[in-house]
């Protein structure tokens, strides 16, 4: 049996001291400040309130919701998910459906680190966008059990290959739900903040065959680290190890503000690279067609932002990225109702709604 002096106790004791303060250092850029809580909406189907109350005495029937109360209520309450003996909470908006109307997609949004799935559906607005469009949202939750500050783990390498970790659960929650509302791969999304930006490049780089196009707003690309350290270093400095596409590509559209302090502004360009490398998509970054169309845009009061779109021969757009100028570590044009927000930039939840809506026949429709 080893044998340890004091001295070397000690030194390690502190050790792991500086590495605990150093990532608190790297990772309290993204945990917001604490807000009251606020009462939930009257408007709430009873059926919904007892369905949360269900999941959390552990009642809920462990399974993707797979109907709406009423073809006219609209819906939002909290669910519970059973994968490989593990159980995953999550919400779901439905939007309120006319008799005969059904819903036209799937969007799975992964919160950023210290947030949760209410506080970012307050914060994105995309539930208001989704109600207009007809589509299904769902927020899974990351609890503080699997990560402290509640970050999705993107840097864990059970995270970089198909059927582990923290995607292998996602992946399967969007399939079960799409399966449960007669919805396509064509019609099914995948967005994220942070943390749950870089989880969301992450699960659409592992499962092509799941999600028609991906979101990521002011995160990293897949595989851009194996392991925390890797993963504090790439955010600070914005390196990224990269990894190899996949079979089929994932159309994504990117956001990051160019004053992000918490994850380098440099990582927009990753997965903007990440998503137009050679692939079925038929475009590469030395290809002529891969001259972006720029524009300039300008939110009224607020940011100026830089748009870049990339097309494949078939002149369908396969990537897009938005760098909006002067905004830093925040959700682009959400509400101060949830935290990192940034009510100044573009709205961000509209284009991304508007990206997916042409990444397949059948896709929802932006506000």
């Amino acid at each position: 049996m080893a044998v340890f002096k004091l001295g070397g106790l000690r030194a390690a004791r502190k050790t792991m001291r500086q590495a605990a303060q150093l990532a608190n250092a790297v990772w309290s850029p993204f945990v917001p400040k604490r807000k009251p809580a606020r009462k939930k909406v009257a408007s709430v189907a009873a059926s919904a309130a007892g369905a949360a109350t269900a999941a959390r005495k552990g009642r809920m029937a462990a399974r993707p919701v797979a109907h709406a109360p009423s073809p006219r209520t609209e819906v939002f309450h909290t669910a519970v998910f059973a994968y490989r003996g593990a159980e995953h909470r999550y919400k779901i908006y439905v939007p309120p459906l006319a008799p005969g109307q059904q819903v036209t997609g799937l969007v799975v949004m992964l919160h950023g680190c210290q947030q949760t799935p209410d506080d970012f559906a307050a914060g994105t607005r995309m539930n208001d966008h989704a109600r207009d469009a007809q589509c299904i949202v769902v927020y899974p939750c990351q609890p503080a059990s699997a990560h402290r500050q509640r970050c999705w783990n993107w840097f864990d390498p059970a995270a970089q290959v198909r059927g582990t970790g923290e995607p292998a659960w996602i992946a399967a929650l969007a399939r079960g739900t799409a399966k449960a509302w007669g919805l396509r791969r064509q019609q099914v999304f995948i967005a994220g903040l942070s943390a749950g930006g870089a989880m969301a490049a992450a699960v659409a780089h592992a499962y092509p065959d799941v999600f028609a196009a991906c979101g990521v707003h002011s995160g990293l690309a897949a595989g851009a680290a194996r392991g925390m350290v890797g993963a504090l270093s790439a955010m600070r400095h914005g390196s990224s190890i990269g990894r190899p596409p996949p079979v089929r590509q994932v159309p994504t559209i990117v956001f990051h503000g160019d004053r992000d302090r918490a994850v380098h502004p440099r990582h927009g360009a990753h997965v903007l690279a990440a998503a137009l490398k050679p692939s079925a998509t038929g475009i590469a970054l030395a290809d002529p067609l891969a001259s972006p169309e720029v524009t300039a845009m300008q939110t009224e009061g607020g940011h100026a932002s830089t748009r870049h779109i990339y097309r494949n021969p078939q002149r369908r757009a396969v990537a897009e990225r938005w760098e909006v100028h002067g905004m830093g570590h925040a959700w682009s044009g959400g509400s101060t109702r949830g935290s990192y927000v940034d009510p100044a930039g573009p709205d961000a939840s509209a284009a991304m709604l508007a990206f997916f809506r042409q990444a397949g026949p059948g896709t929802p429709s932006a506000r």
